[in-house]
């Protein structure tokens, strides 16, 4: 269980009322940007939405809806009794992908001139998908092989494609199959 210190000042956060964007999402934005710069650290106590909106001068709601959206988001926690505080782990950590440990081989040359991104995607080597593991009990999306009637499923499929319909090798109804 993560310990919260105690409550904290936020004298970082201003909102224009002149601004076209709303007071909650300048409150948001506000909060964000505190958090990602670490001027709210994590596990910071943040007051109560009644205290802080009555700090700001602005409506519960206001409050609410950037605490509900940054909870949403992941970089505020909510305990029901203990307040809301700054998650211990934030959402922009987790979304940077670590850089592969191999070194990555320069793309081919292809004669022309291309981006440094464009360097970067040409040498990334792709995955040709999964590999090919054996069935086992209980696998998502495998049914029992053993189970499929192939020479019937064979027979069907011949018989119709010896002479198929017109409407099979062409585009259906948009509104789906009519009969």
């Amino acid at each position: 269980m993560t310990r919260m210190t105690s409550l904290v000042d936020l004298p970082m956060i201003a909102l224009n009322p002149a601004s076209p964007q709303p007071r909650y999402r300048q409150l948001y934005d506000g909060l964000r940007a505190a958090i990602l710069s670490g001027q709210l650290a994590p596990g910071t106590r943040l007051p109560s939405t009644r205290a802080l909106a009555a700090a700001l001068g602005v409506a519960r709601n206001t409050v609410v809806n950037a605490f509900e959206q940054l909870i949403a988001e992941g970089y505020l926690e909510g305990r029901v009794g203990s307040g809301t505080a700054v998650a211990a782990t934030l959402p922009d950590d987790l979304l940077r992908a670590p850089r592969p440990k191999q070194a990555i081989s320069p793309a081919p040359d292809t004669g022309r001139a291309i981006s440094r991104r464009g360097m970067l995607l040409a040498s990334t080597r792709v995955s040709t998908g999964p590999a090919v593991t054996p069935v086992r009990p209980f696998r998502t999306g495998t049914p029992d092989f053993s189970a499929f009637p192939f020479d019937i499923w064979a027979h069907i499929a011949t018989r119709h494609w010896r002479q198929p319909a017109d409407d099979l090798l062409t585009y259906g109804d948009p509104a789906g199959y009519l009969p």
